[in-house]
């Protein structure tokens, strides 16, 4: 005869064991998997608290049209690839004249800029309204001013006084360096009609007659530059003269002399020109920790060879001297460099 009694006896002991059994089951997962996490080690911020913690490295570019984006996405490539546990992104920004501020404010984690801005944002000065805590990182290939036409009547940097020019976004790093640069030419950005567009767009609307001529800037061959090659490779780059460098460049030291080389752009120029540049700089801020910029500096160092193939900027980052910086390095950068012997 089937006993009740027994059987709700049976039940309550079966249940209070299964009770039992997850909860011990519960216990031994979680204790290996703090252990796991133990053996983690640092969490890549330099505390040490023993979870391996994601870390996530956005990179400020620029638009997508110009040298910024392309490089951008190729250290993102190689910091993703072979970083451990570090996952990094090409962020399309305003450019060199913003990414100061979005890295110094925390918006983004590192950035590019030019070595002017780099040093205005450092220092607090305009077009920048505070001094921002970054440390420079990385030197890659320079930003050599263009100034482009098609027009005859404009073969001086002087005759671009009361011309429409194409001179980049507003507020970005080709309007800041032109207004420096043309008031040793004897005017100033009051005497031009500027549009503000792209340097892509600055090309186009210079072929279709609409800005009298056009700035961009980048390592040679750039992108924007080969466009306007391609439809009219007649155009003309204006040259600095001898005695105008020396005097931007003295007065200015993140200015430098670029010869761009005869036949760069197919016909043009029919001979070595010499122009100005800035330098290109990737930076963090300081409080980043100095193990994770250190790495990412050996990752990048570690896959140059890809780099280089990416985008002709990054064969100008250097192997066998310290690059010079206008601020100074972020810890992390300064201990690698000194590990190199640069």
């Amino acid at each position: 005869m089937f006993n009740h009694a027994a059987f709700k006896k049976y039940s309550r002991l079966s249940i209070l064991m299964l009770v039992v059994v997850l909860i011990l089951s519960v216990a031994f997962v979680s204790g290996c998997s703090k252990e796991k996490e133990g053996q983690n080690g640092d969490n890549g911020n330099g505390e040490g608290n023993g979870e391996q913690e994601e870390i996530f490295l956005r990179i400020g570019t620029a638009g997508t049209g110009g040298a910024y984006y392309p490089v951008g996405g190729a250290m993102a490539e190689v910091l993703t690839r072979h970083l451990e546990g570090v996952y990094s992104t090409a962020e399309v920004t305003g450019g060199a004249a913003e990414n100061p501020r979005l890295v110094g404010t925390g918006e983004l984690e590192m950035g590019f800029t030019n070595s002017d801005l780099l040093y205005f944002a450092y220092e607090g000065l305009p077009p920048f309204e505070e001094k921002y805590a970054i440390g420079a990182v990385l030197e890659f290939g320079p930003s050599v001013v263009h100034l482009v036409t098609l027009d005859d009547d404009i073969n001086t940097i002087e005759d671009l006084k009361g011309k429409r020019v194409a001179v980049g976004p507003a507020g970005g790093s080709l309007a800041t360096a032109f207004e420096q640069y043309i008031q040793y030419y004897g005017f100033t950005f009051e005497d031009i009609t500027p549009s503000y567009v792209s340097q892509s767009e600055g090309m186009s609307l210079l072929v279709d007659k609409s800005v009298d001529a056009a700035i961009s800037h980048g390592a040679p061959p750039v992108a924007a530059v080969m466009e306007l090659s391609a439809r009219r490779p007649d155009f003309k780059i204006l040259t600095f003269e001898e005695d105008k460098i020396a005097a931007i460049t003295g007065d200015h030291p993140y200015f430098s002399k670029f010869v761009i080389q005869a036949g760069t752009y197919g016909e043009t120029p029919a001979e070595d020109t010499q122009v100005i540049a800035v330098g290109n700089y990737l930076f963090a801020p300081l409080d980043m920790d100095e193990d994770l910029v250190y790495n990412v500096l050996e990752t990048l160092y570690d896959n140059l060879s890809f780099l280089q193939d990416a985008h002709p900027s990054n064969k100008f980052i250097p192997t066998d001297k310290r690059p010079d910086s206008p601020i100074p390095f972020h810890p992390g950068a300064e201990r690698f460099y000194d590990d190199k012997g640069m």
